[in-house]
């Protein structure tokens, strides 16, 4: 029987893996496509904005002499010589020292103006309007180039596109994006033991861990996702894999990983020339975790248990997506304190399927039921994994810990 080598600690294997990948190449899509894509390239502003000076309210320009008497008696009134409606330029030359303006939000306003006064601080009497202060020099005009200045860095590479990120490609008039490519997933589910419909006879289980991983890789940014699956016989193994390794750039097997008889996935992928990265990493669940990479493609071999694969997927494979799209930070983590004791055995990285909640402006966490590899009910109650180091064997309630909350966690 095969031995596994000496376990790599947890907090070393991740960055194994990313130091042998390089992100994929940049391609182009529509802004209107760009939401939670990864921007490739930074975007420097191409015009200011706005491009004009504008008034942020409805309400009246002032000259200078119009605002002082304002701002001298807390009152004043002048005539109204027109107005100003967005998109509409007017009144480039002043219309004298008594006159205001009528301006309306989106205007533009002309290099006389000294102020906006917001409509509700009027009193309109025919041609005539009464204005009361006080109101400070420059107050409701947007200047151009008040947003952005033409130029300037205003969208880094290597961050996701959030909807107000959309918003500012918009106010550029840049109709397309250069972003990093999605990664092509392939998950092969091994075992002889697997079913995917019908009745099941003694012995057979149904296959969860394909839907599930198909479904967390999407989750996590992936492209395309494929799935296939294959017995515990090598020649079949080497068949499929045969398949897949063209079509995807992301491969996570699912058992035969481990050091039994029947776990021939480990040998099989490195027949097919797969160069190993690592085998066993000191988490539990997840022990026998292995990693390779084969051209541009690389190999996350998953557990089983279907707890431990998702929970190794989510330590280790959800970095790996965020590299591959180019993405600046790589690791998912957060901060949380114990609300609860946990206790575990020592020398591996516990990740504990977990429970968020607030306990006022504090973040806490604490497990979420029974944490065996084979249960997936508790995983489906929980929306982060909670990490105890190797070098305890429990933490008492109050320790601030790190968390991975799940990509899917604002659906609870």
């Amino acid at each position: 029987m095969a031995q596994t080598p000496e376990l790599v600690p947890f907090h070393e294997a991740t960055e194994a893996i990313l130091s042998q990948v390089v992100p994929l190449p940049q391609v182009s899509v529509a802004q209107d496509q760009a939401v939670g894509r990864v921007l490739a390239r930074t975007v420097h502003a191409v015009e200011d904005v706005p491009a004009a000076a504008s008034s942020a309210m409805d309400g009246y320009a002032l000259p200078r002499a119009v605002l002082d008497a304002l701002q001298a008696g807390g009152e004043a009134t002048a005539r109204v010589a027109g107005e100003i409606a967005a998109g509409v330029p007017g009144f480039d030359a002043c219309p004298g020292d008594d006159a205001v303006v009528r301006i309306f939000t989106g205007g533009v306003v002309p290099p006389w103006v000294a102020a906006v006064l917001p409509q509700e601080r009027t009193r309109r009497d025919g041609d005539r309007v009464v204005m009361s202060g006080p109101l400070a020099d420059g107050a409701h005009v947007r200047r151009a180039g008040g947003d952005l200045k033409a130029g300037e860095p205003v969208l880094d590479a290597g961050v996701p596109l959030t909807p107000p990120a959309v918003a500012v490609l918009a106010s550029l008039g840049l109709g397309q994006v250069a972003v990093g490519a999605l990664p092509r997933v392939g998950v092969l589910v091994t075992g002889s033991e697997i079913v995917t419909d019908g009745p099941i006879a003694v012995g057979q289980i149904r296959d969860s861990n394909g839907p599930a991983l198909a479904a967390a890789a999407r989750a996590c940014g992936a492209g395309a996702v494929l799935v296939a699956r294959a017995p515990d016989d090598a020649d079949a193994l080497g068949a499929v894999l045969d398949d897949l390794w063209p079509r995807v750039d992301v491969l996570l097997t699912s058992g035969g990983v481990s050091v039994g008889d029947h776990d021939l996935v480990k040998d099989v992928l490195e027949a097919s020339g797969v160069r190993r990265i690592l085998w066993g990493v000191a988490q539990r669940p997840g022990r026998p975790f292995y990693a390779g990479i084969r051209g541009t493609t690389v190999v996350l071999g998953l557990p089983g248990n279907p707890a431990s694969a998702m929970a190794t997927f989510l330590a280790h494979g959800w970095p790996l997506l965020r590299r591959l799209q180019g993405m600046r930070v790589q690791q998912v983590r957060s901060r949380a304190v114990l609300s609860a004791p946990v206790h575990k055995a020592p020398g591996f990285t516990a990740l504990l399927r977990g429970q968020r909640g607030m306990e006022g402006p504090v973040v806490t966490a604490r497990p979420s039921g029974p944490q065996e590899s084979h249960q997936m009910l508790p995983f489906s109650r929980s929306d982060c994994l909670i990490l105890v180091p190797a070098d305890v064997d429990g933490l008492p309630a109050g320790t601030v810990v790190d968390v991975i909350p799940f990509p899917w966690a604002e659906f609870r």
